[in-house]
């Protein structure tokens, strides 16, 4: 089920391929039938366990030229609640692929929600219509920039399916994350302090919380504070790249700022990406201007 065809460094062709129950399998294919090189499963790539019901599915490969890497993302838990998007990746593109914390993708042990850096899940900002259960995602390569494409569920129309196109940046590390709006033509740009400062809405995607999360408010202060947070900071590193801590989430986070059009709202904003020392992914989105 859930068949992929990619191709690894040297052009190979190979099919990653399953879903619930059996995990996702890696099949290399021969160039001059399309068939199969071995008539076997392939090899496993990533699973769950049972008590999850083994939920993993709609596996996508890309290989990143200049980072050196295969990046698998899957999608887990179920399609009506509680989808959500993750990514590990490898050296090869056989594995063992492996998360922001050297957890393998195959490990039974590990919590089953443990594995793989959560990209993107059930969200809610503020008072607007949020979505449920995105998830099942290919990735586009356009030029030097990467899409993430996805379906998701509406918060008052769970019954549809929309196709939602995201960009995806990379950390200075080489992990990818994804926009918490839809792309709508913006290009990422150097993002001064000065339009930085303001309200925000802000949601922390907790691997272990995969239904719908609702954001909280943050205000940037132009000093650098947050308000309301003695110990709360932000800064700018460089270009589009920031440092916050906001204390009610604990650690430290690297953020990508970028400029986006807001769907809810009808205006152009800021959003943000960023995952802190553990590999917890925060998103926001400025709503004040």
């Amino acid at each position: 089920m859930d068949p992929n065809i990619t191709f690894d460094e040297e052009g190979t062709p190979w099919m990653v391929y399953g879903s619930f129950f059996g995990g996702i399998y890696l099949s290399k294919i021969d160039p001059t039938t399309g068939k199969l090189v071995e008539p076997d499963e392939g090899e496993l790539i990533a699973r769950r366990p049972h008590s999850v019901e083994a939920a993993v599915e709609g596996p996508y490969i890309v290989f990143h030229p200049e980072l050196k890497k295969y990046y698998l993302f899957v999608s887990y838990d179920s399609l009506f609640r509680d989808y959500n998007i993750r990514v590990a990746r490898a050296d090869r593109i056989e594995g063992p692929y492996l998360d922001f914390n050297g957890n393998v993708m195959t490990n039974l042990e590990n919590h089953p929600n443990e594995s793989g850096i959560k990209v993107l899940g059930g969200y809610k900002f503020g008072q607007t219509e949020g979505w449920i259960g995105p998830g099942h995602n290919s990735v586009l390569k356009d030029g030097e920039q990467y899409f993430i494409c996805h379906h998701a569920r509406g918060e008052r129309t769970e019954k549809h399916h929309a196709l939602h196109i995201r960009k995806i940046v990379w950390t200075e590390d080489g992990w990818p994350l994804v926009s918490p709006e839809r792309y709508a033509g913006e290009q990422e740009r150097a993002i001064d302090q000065e339009a930085v400062a303001g309200k925000w809405e802000v949601i922390l995607l907790d691997k272990h919380e995969n239904n719908q999360v609702s954001s909280s408010s943050f205000e940037l202060l132009a000093n650098g504070k947050i308000a309301n947070d003695e110990k709360g900071y932000w800064r700018h590193l460089n270009n589009n790249l920031y440092e916050f801590f906001i204390s009610h989430y604990k650690l430290k986070r690297d953020v990508i700022i970028l400029p986006a059009w807001d769907w809810s709202n009808w205006n152009p904003t800021l959003v943000f990406t960023g995952k802190d020392e553990s590999g917890q992914v925060m998103i926001g989105k400025r709503i004040d201007k």
